[in-house]
């Protein structure tokens, strides 16, 4: 298990970079009407972003809600000798990654002040408990739901470029 919300990876490809673009841009969602949003995706797509033969940003779409969790997938491409090599990171959203900041940071705030005001008046006992279990909750909760989007958008990315191993 990840305990930053943050993974990085290689995927090797035997494809060329010209055949790798063309197979992501079959499977990416492009059109947006003029205030940003997305039009229903069709089924056979599987992310919703952008590609170039330098790179991609990609986001996973999810057709039974929304996943705020869910990473972002970023590569690029590197061409060798015998085919291609995609250096992937997945990472969250610049927002929930301030959210999650906030909903972390404040029970650890809380539970650094309580700590040090036991130990300025020890008799008013351990309340600082509960701001801790309840940030470590919140951390592994954040922790958890972006590495189970992390797995779901790597087994998309593999499945879209006709890979068969998850690493």
């Amino acid at each position: 298990m990840k305990y930053i919300p943050f993974d990085k990876f290689s995927i090797q490809s035997p494809q060329s970079i010209d055949k790798i673009v063309r197979r992501l841009e079959s499977v990416i969602e492009w059109d947006k009407n003029k205030f940003g949003f997305m039009k229903w995706p069709e089924p056979n797509k599987l992310f919703v972003g952008k590609v170039d033969y330098e790179g991609f940003v990609l986001e996973r779409i999810i057709r039974s809600g929304k996943n705020d969790w869910q990473p972002l997938i970023i590569g690029n491409f590197k061409s060798e000798l015998h085919g291609t090599t995609i250096e992937v990171k997945l990472r969250m959203r610049v927002f929930v990654i301030l959210l999650s900041s906030v909903i972390v940071g404040f029970p650890a705030i809380l539970t650094l002040f309580l700590v040090v005001g036991y130990f300025l008046k020890p008799e008013s006992g351990p309340v600082f408990l509960g701001s801790a279990v309840f940030g470590a909750l919140a951390y592994a909760i954040v922790t958890l739901a972006f590495n189970h989007g992390a797995r779901k958008s790597k087994e998309a990315l593999f499945k879209a470029l006709n890979l068969t191993n998850v690493e």
